[in-house]
């Protein structure tokens, strides 16, 4: 677990709070009615079924969707100060066809939107710190679409890190990378967490990422439920969030999510069971368990 238990509030208040928000894009709401709080230094996992509304919170926090009602709070205010907010997306959103090296793609982090476009002695330098500091100082020349997916993050970390933000909104950070990919930026992410960062991110992995996290929030249009893993993780919650059945069960001090086994195939029978091994469910649900563990 990355931290074993949710960070203490800050006595200065939350660095994000949403007030029965309703938001969406054009004229269709995508979130009703949502209030949380997050706390400053907090490393917080938003949990929901796909199209349930996790990416239009983040997008919320950076003003990007329309605002029907109530009021979002960023740093104190009812408007973030976007330089000491940072935004990660989704890798598949990328256009990995670009012409453009890691060096480049950090250094639009650096120079911000000012107008003079080539960049300074002073900003070839942070971009490089920041490259090192990642550990994908090495492949500054290289185009972005010959990386790896835990490498491909990483820069476009870097370049989120470029104007020190205060919190870092990451939108399915660990989707589509390997196993070990997935723990290295984990333990990245809470190493930049213990340096101050407040740390907010979107999953579909329960197991994987939540169940590590100090405070998740489920959604689904609205707020589900808030609290850390073990109070979130029931039967009753998941079920309102993802509208299945997902038993719950303790694993060496984590609440974990154990997958039904299902059977597909040749060997199933009529009705889809497959064989009646009796110790075939427990064994799945061992495996499942193991596999997700960081």
């Amino acid at each position: 677990m990355l931290h074993p238990v949710p960070h203490l509030t800050d006595a200065g208040g939350p660095i994000v709070k949403f007030e029965d928000v309703t938001a969406g894009y054009q004229n269709e709401p995508a979130i009703r009615d949502v209030s949380f709080e997050i706390s400053t230094g907090d490393f917080v996992g938003i949990l929901g079924p796909s199209g349930s509304g996790k990416t239009t919170i983040l997008r919320t926090i950076l003003r990007d969707t329309r605002l029907f009602g109530g009021a979002v709070h960023v740093a104190g205010g009812v408007s973030p100060a976007r330089s000491r907010v940072a935004y990660v997306p989704q890798l598949e959103t990328v256009d990995w066809n670009f012409p453009v090296t890691v060096e480049e793609v950090v250094l639009m982090g650096v120079q911000g939107h000012r107008f003079w476009p080539w960049p300074t002695r002073s900003e070839r330098a942070r971009a490089q710190d920041l490259m090192d500091r990642l550990s994908i100082g090495e492949f500054a020349k290289r185009h972005i679409r010959r990386l790896s997916g835990g490498q491909q993050q990483r820069v476009f970390l870097a370049r989120a890190l470029a104007h020190d933000p205060a919190l870092l909104l990451l939108d399915e950070p660990t989707n589509g990378v390997d196993i070990r990919t997935r723990d290295e930026i984990l333990h990245l992410l809470d190493e930049l967490n213990h340096q101050g960062i407040t740390i907010v991110l979107t999953t579909h992995e329960l197991n994987a990422v939540a169940a590590h996290l100090p405070w998740v929030i489920c959604i689904n249009e609205t707020l589900i439920a808030a609290g850390s893993p073990s109070d979130i993780f029931t039967s009753e919650i998941l079920m309102a969030t993802y509208g299945a059945e997902m038993p719950v069960l303790e694993y060496q001090g984590l609440t974990l999510v154990a997958e039904q086994p299902h059977h597909f195939g040749q060997h199933a029978d009529a009705n889809g069971e497959g064989l009646k091994d009796g110790a075939h469910g427990a064994d799945r649900i061992q495996s499942t368990s193991e596999e997700h563990l960081v």
